[in-house]
Formats: C-alpha cells, structure tokens, sequence
C-alpha cells in the first residue's frame, strides 16, 4: 500500500477537516454556562485550533532581507585600490598599463 503523502492537497483537505470539528466544537461550547471548566476548556481548544487554520505556509519562514539599494553617483561603493587579483588578469588595476619587464 503506498502512503498518500503530505502534499499541498492533503494539507487542505486536513485543514477544512479541522474546521469542521471547530464548527461542532463552536455549538458545544454554546451548551455550557459561562466560566465552567469545559467552556473555558473548549474555548482554550478552539483558540488553539484557530490559529492553527489561520497560520500560512509562507509565515513559517522567515523573509529574506531587502537588498540594499545602491545610491545615486555611486555612493556606497568601495573607492580606493582594488586588492591584488581583483584587477586585471596580470594583477594591476582595471585599465593600467602593465609593467615592462626589464625597465626600471
């Protein structure tokens, strides 16, 4: 026998289960006076409940932080020379002239 999985369907069909019980509990709870144990019980179980059926997916993960916008003429940017093999191929800065070997 293969497992049906946890997929997105499953899921769905789990939560609008879960409501389900929630709107049977909601009528129980009804049958109770005000601060009994099995209100407060019931109304404890069903606050649980709901915010188990309002949690999204996507809340369960934490955002990725916004990527800092770069600034107008370059503000922000490094300055300076570059650290060696940051440049050129031949290690000197972008645009230099390499050196001739033999001279100096």
């Amino acid at each position: 026998m293969v497992s049906p999985g946890t997929g997105a369907g499953q899921q769905a069909m789990a939560m609008g289960k879960i409501e389900g019980v929630m709107n049977t509990l909601f009528g129980i709870e009804e049958a109770f006076p005000a601060g009994t144990e099995e209100k407060t019980t019931l109304l404890a179980v069903l606050k649980l409940l709901n915010n188990l059926i309002r949690k999204k997916p996507e809340e369960k993960a934490p955002p990725a932080p916004p990527i800092p916008a770069v600034q107008p003429g370059g503000a922000g940017l490094p300055t300076g020379p570059l650290p060696p093999g940051a440049g050129d191929p031949l290690g000197g800065q972008p645009g230099a002239i390499p050196p001739i070997d033999g001279a100096a």
